[in-house]
């Protein structure tokens, strides 16, 4: 850490409003920025980074930074933003699964949750069909045979970074094609 963020640091801890206005001055536009790039609206974007100010100020007494100002803002403001979309990302798959509105949820009996069910795996294997030979045979090894990655490179002959390579390619197609359901298919895919 450099001597100006040891400096600021040591005068935010005493609250001194200058110390404040200057971490807000150099740090909270570029902030807002990168938690723009992660929810992707600017509204959201500069409440997360408040937050992350707002937090810092609160507990500029008890806080300690061992890496530089500028480090320890963008890893908060990242950490936030991701905190944010997992409870986003939670409770949108909680709705989803709980039904519409007050309609009972269906079970693996009733003629609807068969039918999606069905629609659902039609969709999925649509998709793996566009994935290259080996980016499927890995993919399946991994979420529908459960092998980790170090087992399906063993039986492929291929490295264990190759497999996460092949892991991510499939994840990217599944998340442009199925967006915020990707969790539901993953989960239904582990059902199969």
């Amino acid at each position: 850490m450099n001597e100006g963020d040891r400096s600021l640091i040591q005068e935010l801890a005493l609250g001194q409003e200058d110390a404040w206005r200057i971490l807000y001055e150099r740090h909270y536009p570029f902030m807002c920025y990168l938690a723009a790039q992660y929810v992707h609206d600017d509204f959201l974007a500069t409440a997360l980074a408040s937050d992350v100010i707002s937090h810092l100020w609160e507990k500029r007494t008890t806080i300690h930074i061992g890496t530089s100002l500028r480090s320890y803002l963008l890893q908060s403001t990242r950490n936030r933003c991701l905190d944010y979309l997992k409870s986003s990302y939670q409770q949108r798959e909680q709705t989803s699964l709980s039904g519409i509105g007050n309609a009972p949820p269906f079970d693996e009996d009733h003629p609807l949750g068969i039918l999606l069910e069905k629609e659902l795996e039609k969709q999925l294997f649509a998709v793996m069909d566009k994935m290259p030979a080996q980016t499927r045979r890995v993919f399946e090894k991994s979420r529908v045979e459960g092998l980790t990655y170090d087992q399906i490179a063993e039986q492929l002959g291929i490295s264990p970074s190759t497999v996460k390579y092949h892991i991510r390619q499939a994840l990217a197609l599944l998340r442009k094609e199925f967006g915020e359901y990707l969790g539901l298919v993953l989960l239904f895919l582990s059902t199969l």
